[in-house]
């Protein structure tokens, strides 16, 4: 059987049950439960023209935000370049975190990590409100493991202006000015990086892969970690749509009112109001403060779904930037390494397949592994002992087999 035919018939065999991109296992996995306070640092650069990768300053970032077992942790805010116009020059926000000791020969290699859904508004940026205790965890292993991290917020995520939320091609320019800045500022780091992302930032952290060639090809990417990778294809096709329609309470609401309150404050002449009902106007306003914890209680409160929170116009006014949610390419340079959980339902795992079955069509070397009886969440942690070594060989300069078949992991649980 090929690659591609055993990919298939795994899909076949899981639920089709359907979702986007939030955990049901809120408590564990949607970011900060609460605001907090974007420091004057962010604002102090209102108004320049950066330029790309440009350090423009930092500071020590507060203990309660940042990594145990960091040796130096600080935030920074550098320059990028905006994602939707592709041109004009802003400011982004972002972190780094060095392990303890000394850095081996050439420097600490580094993890570029790209994070999930927080919220669109700036109190709810990682460098401002804290991390998930998953993410914690999971940031933690690899920092023990010898790598220095580089986490962008985002663009427009506690620095001023519009967060383009799930842009692809705006989260990929502020990783890989993050990447700039922080090498341009911190001589201890090597040119071997590894982007890692979970959820939307599975989604960023492959399509930086695909646009550093174009945007950065002088930084030295060796390969891409992805876990509850998104495939927006199948989440909103109109039989998924239809699906979720009649669910007592559908969490993919909750991301799609960030698009549009993220779509709207981008453009002024997107009128929301058409694409929601006055259920989904009412959590609208929620969606433009509220981070991702909250955000989703109040949606379950209200028990709202795609059927009486979303009109059918709702994804044609937001079609471009539902459009910029898409995969820029899927040929990737380096290798890639998919992490599955079997029971995700948020992203679900047949759609993540397909995702890998893409990926091998258009000739990526990709490692993929679907773990039993972990949903979106909890598959995070446990695919690190295989995603760290896959890290491992490749930081070696050893090579991944072009498509190798999907790698199941039973009794996980």
């Amino acid at each position: 059987m090929t690659v591609l035919r055993a990919l298939a018939a795994i899909a076949i065999a899981i639920s089709a049950a359907s979702g986007l991109w939030i955990s049901a296992d809120m408590s564990s996995s949607a970011g900060p439960s609460q605001p907090g306070e974007v420091p004057d640092l962010y604002r102090a650069f209102a108004g320049r023209e950066p330029g790309r990768g440009e350090w423009l300053g930092s500071e020590p970032l507060p203990a309660a935000l940042g990594l145990p077992g960091a040796a130096r942790q600080a935030r920074f805010v550098y320059g990028s370049t905006d994602g939707r116009s592709g041109t004009r020059p802003v400011a982004v926000s972002g972190a780094l975190f060095l392990p303890i000791g000394d850095p081996p020969a050439g420097g600490w290699p580094i993890v570029a990590w790209a994070h999930g859904t927080v919220g669109i508004a700036d109190t709810c940026a990682p460098t401002v409100a804290g991390r998930s205790p998953r993410d914690l965890q999971y940031l933690g292993a690899w920092l023990n493991a010898g790598y220095a991290i580089v986490a962008t917020d985002y663009q427009g995520l506690g620095t001023p202006g519009a967060h383009p939320y799930l842009d692809n091609r705006a989260a990929a320019y502020s990783i890989l000015d993050a990447l700039r800045a922080a090498r341009s500022h911190e001589p201890a780091l090597a040119n071997r990086i590894l982007l890692v992302g979970q959820s939307q930032g599975a989604a960023a952290a492959i399509s930086t892969a695909a646009l550093a060639p174009g945007y950065a090809r002088e930084l030295g990417v060796v390969g891409t970690v992805a876990t509850g990778v998104p495939n927006v294809t199948a989440s909103l096709s109109p039989a998924n749509r239809a699906a979720r329609a009649e669910a007592a309470f559908d969490p993919a609401v909750a991301y799609l009112l960030y698009l549009a309150a993220s779509a709207s404050e981008g453009d002024p002449h997107l009128d929301p109001a058409d694409g929601l009902t006055p259920q989904g106007r009412t959590a609208l306003d929620a969606a433009r403060s509220t981070c991702a914890l909250p955000m989703l209680q109040e949606v379950r409160a209200a028990s709202l779904h795609q059927g009486n929170a979303i009109t059918p116009l709702f994804y044609e006014i937001f079609r471009e930037a539902i459009d910029a949610a898409r995969y820029p390419s899927l040929a990737l340079q380096q290798p890639l390494f998919v992490g599955i959980g079997a029971d995700d339902v948020d992203t679900p795992a047949n759609g993540q397949l397909a995702i890998v079955a893409d990926a091998c069509r258009a000739g990526a070397r990709v490692e993929a592994h679907l773990y039993a009886g972990r949903d979106h969440s909890s598959a995070v942690n446990p695919s690190f002992r295989d995603s760290s070594e896959f890290a491992a060989r490749l930081m070696r300069g050893e090579g991944v087999p072009a498509c190798a078949p999907v790698q199941r992991h039973e009794g996980s649980r």
